[in-house]
């Protein structure tokens, strides 16, 4: 126990379990998070308040990753190992959206999870619209995804990646 939280840890990462939520990431952020007793800034993060706005309906969960500063500790580990030129992970890190944000609700006899994210510059500039599809399928269907506009995002995104001087003799 810490903080009133069930605390689980290993090689310094952690999650925790309160009445309220479970909480994860490095060992010491997540007790920082316990510390607060609720009254953190995370609800005043514009990204976290962007994150959830994308909330549309009643929702038994609901979680939220500050995904492009976890893919950047990746990649700032990995680079000089790897040979990563600064431009190149820049220009990776480029497309890495801000943050993810998952839903998950019950409808009907099923749980239902949405996730959402926002969108990035790939040179490509698509619209979220509405599935006009997921309403035909099964009620017993157990996976569902549906992507718009793939080709024209494919190409937007392998045109940047052609403008990498490091992978010119790639393409």
């Amino acid at each position: 126990d810490y903080g009133g939280a069930r605390l689980y840890a290993a090689t310094g990462y952690a999650a925790a379990v309160t009445d309220k939520v479970l909480i994860g990431g490095s060992e010491a952020t997540v007790k920082a998070a316990i510390d607060t007793k609720g009254q953190g800034t995370l609800a005043s993060d514009p990204e976290f308040k962007a994150a959830f706005s994308s909330v549309s309906r009643d929702y038994v969960a609901f979680g939220f990753v500050d995904y492009r500063s976890a893919v950047t500790s990746v990649v700032n580990l990995a680079a000089p190992s790897a040979g990563l030129q600064r431009t190149m992970t820049d220009t990776f890190l480029g497309f890495i959206p801000a943050w993810l944000a998952t839903d998950a609700r019950f409808e009907d006899d099923a749980l239902v999870a949405e996730t959402a994210f926002p969108s990035v510059d790939i040179g490509f500039s698509a619209k979220n619209r509405a599935s006009t599809l997921s309403a035909h399928a099964p009620a017993s269907t157990l996976f569902y995804a549906e992507s718009h506009d793939v080709g024209a995002a494919l190409t937007a995104f392998l045109d940047k990646l052609r403008a990498i001087p490091e992978l010119s003799s790639t393409f």
